[in-house]
């Protein structure tokens, strides 16, 4: 007989002791998991809030970012909206959650798109049913 022999008795007797099997197999999976569309932390979905708004050093080009707080999303849509007294301009970029946020990343545009002057830039993020705006922020376009 081997050295070892007595070791394999032994793990066999525990393992039958305890009901394990070498063939045991997992619990089956679900058919279907449903997720739930949005980690909501907190009461509510939050605010939605344009973090910055800025002319790049040499004027040519638009950008803004922003984020929704209280909810933690990947893959949405975020709207920005650049309005002027002649027109409104849309730019979206695609969520990114964090660990309380949802990220809303930079989208930018030739400021040539736009006209000299005040430009407001508004945030708009929808879960759901509901659709958040945040304040507008200013930005001049010379």
């Amino acid at each position: 007989m081997r050295s070892d022999a007595p070791a394999i008795v032994l793990t066999t007797s525990i393992a039958l002791l305890l009901g394990l099997t070498a063939c045991q197999q997992p619990a089956p999976a679900p058919d279907s998991v449903s997720a739930l569309p949005s980690d909501i932390v907190g009461d509510d979905a939050g605010d939605a809030v344009v973090s910055r708004a800025s002319l790049s050093a040499d004027g040519s080009t638009i950008s803004a970012a922003g984020y929704v707080s209280g909810v933690t999303e990947d893959g949405r849509t975020c709207t920005f909206l650049f309005s002027t007294a002649s027109g409104t301009l849309e730019l979206t970029s695609t969520s990114i959650s964090d660990a309380t946020t949802t990220m809303c990343p930079e989208v930018a545009a030739p400021a040539a798109t736009l006209p000299s002057g005040t430009v407001t830039v508004v945030l708009t993020y929808t879960i759901d049913t509901t659709t958040l705006t945040s304040e507008p922020l200013a930005l001049e376009i010379p």
